[in-house]
């Protein structure tokens, strides 16, 4: 595995993955559907550091996420992150600012996430 501070500064990517929620009927019908769950928005930046950390992420990983605006259906979101520092308390703790997005660049949701990068 690379040194842990040839990491920083470095962008990783998720998506896009189109956003759908289980509806039928009348909601379909009229275009009222529900807003997709805010799970996916989780479910797509965890999907992205699992494949970036590994098994690491399992036992090492946090992540903490405000959402600000609800997915539309059929609306494409893509999950972003930034790798911003080294921890202060662990070096080999990666820092990360995440983020997810629609296909218009609206943010969906952001927060922080952190992981050892090798054990």
């Amino acid at each position: 595995m690379t040194n842990v501070g040839d990491q920083v500064g470095k962008s990783i990517v998720h998506g896009p993955v189109l956003g759908t929620a289980a509806v039928g009927g009348s909601a379909l019908a009229t275009g009222n559907s529900p807003a997709v769950p805010n799970v996916f928005h989780f479910a797509q930046m965890t999907e992205m550091l699992v494949q970036f950390f590994g098994p690491l992420w399992f036992q090492h990983g946090q992540l903490a996420v405000r959402y600000l605006k609800p997915l539309k259906q059929g609306e494409e979101l893509t999950a972003k992150a930034n790798i911003v520092s080294q921890s202060d308390h662990d070096t080999q703790r990666l820092e990360l600012e995440i983020w997810c997005e629609n296909s218009g660049g609206e943010l969906l949701a952001s927060g922080t996430a952190s992981c050892l990068w090798s054990s």
